[in-house]
């Protein structure tokens, strides 16, 4: 949620040593608290960690997915 968040700083840091297209997308504190009854409904536990580790996919997979999507040499 936060642009200097320490763990894009490190997904940027791998991307760029293994060569990747990093991507990065930013979700806002009312998109959480708005999803994490549906999140928690979803994984079936209250588990922090658990739900932490969900969010973040959860919303990315709730947005427009032509957004995000690159095309694979596999698709030709």
């Amino acid at each position: 949620m936060e642009k200097d968040a320490i763990d894009l700083k490190y997904a940027k840091e791998v991307a760029d040593y293994i060569g990747s297209d990093h991507t990065e997308v930013y979700m806002t504190r009312e998109q959480v608290l708005e999803e994490l009854p549906n999140v928690i409904k979803l994984l079936g536990t209250w588990d922090i960690t658990t739900i932490r580790a969900s969010m973040g996919m959860y919303l990315l997979l709730q947005g427009n997915p032509r957004e995000y999507r690159r095309e694979s040499p596999y698709d030709r």
